[in-house]
């Protein structure tokens, strides 16, 4: 009877799991496939093969526009993410700060308030300060939506690095400043870029804050690809896709493998 029920148990389980796969990778699975459709519309399965998609894509008046702005938003605000960031987990680990536990969760916060109520509040004061439909103000947006992300991961990093190889360098003679550089931030170096490459993808997936906040002056990718999808669906968008999904597969495994060096 005991067997029977563990028999049970297991296949139950192990079905439980194969449906939550599939339910999460069969949609990337379909775009892959209709991705080398050789058709001018979408159908499943396709008729024939080909790279049609991806020349759509490259070939399209809006694709590659879109794709460099979403660049450089993405690099920007992780640049600007990291740093802040960076300097926010030292204070946060290194100095004895009055409310340090208000201030980590201060610094999370983005993390916590909904994307929706962070997009209109910004696009209240970005219509303010004439922000809106600009880089700068999309990138100062999205380096807020980075910066949980820098903040948890250097911060974790640096309760790993003892403080005392600092006061070795400094008792050898090198400044404060020195022996922080050399230092721990030479140690935090892969921590530092898996940061920074977790903001940038943090940037450069996001859509809810910038269909706020770009208006029509600044589309990035993920915008013009929901508006193509609502208006008028190409089916070069499935070979946009699958090639944003295959990076983003790419820079999460570059990611744990960098957070393996890490201290």
């Amino acid at each position: 009877m005991s067997t029977g029920l563990h028999l049970g148990a297991r296949t139950l389980r192990i079905s439980l799991i194969v449906a939550i796969s599939l339910f999460m990778f069969a949609p990337s699975a379909i775009m892959a496939v209709e991705s080398f459709s050789g058709e001018s519309y979408l159908v499943f399965p396709p008729h024939s093969f080909g790279l049609r998609q991806y020349e759509q894509a490259l070939s399209g008046p809006r694709w590659v526009p879109a794709l460099e702005r979403s660049v450089i938003v993405a690099f920007s605000s992780a640049g600007v993410a990291l740093v802040i960031g960076a300097i926010a987990a030292l204070a946060l680990h290194r100095a004895r700060l009055p409310g340090r536990r208000t201030l980590e969760t201060l610094a999370v916060a983005p993390l916590l308030v909904p994307a929706l109520a962070y997009a209109i509040a910004l696009y209240v004061v970005f219509a303010r300060l004439h922000l809106l439909g600009t880089k700068a103000g999309l990138i100062a947006a999205h380096a807020v939506l980075g910066l949980p992300f820098v903040v948890l991961v250097v911060g974790a990093a640096l309760g790993n690095v003892p403080r005392e190889l600092e006061g070795a360098a400094m008792s050898l003679g090198a400044e404060k400043a020195r022996a922080l550089f050399d230092v721990t931030a030479r140690l935090l170096l892969p921590v530092l870029a898996a940061a920074f490459t977790l903001a940038f993808l943090t940037s450069f997936d996001e859509v809810v804050v910038a269909t706020f906040v770009s208006g029509i002056g600044y589309e990035t990718l993920p915008r013009a690809i929901l508006a193509d999808v609502r208006d008028a669906y190409d089916p070069a968008v499935t070979a946009i896709g699958t090639a944003l999904t295959a990076v983003t597969v790419v820079l999460l495994a570059l990611v744990g493998l960098l957070r393996r060096r890490s201290p």
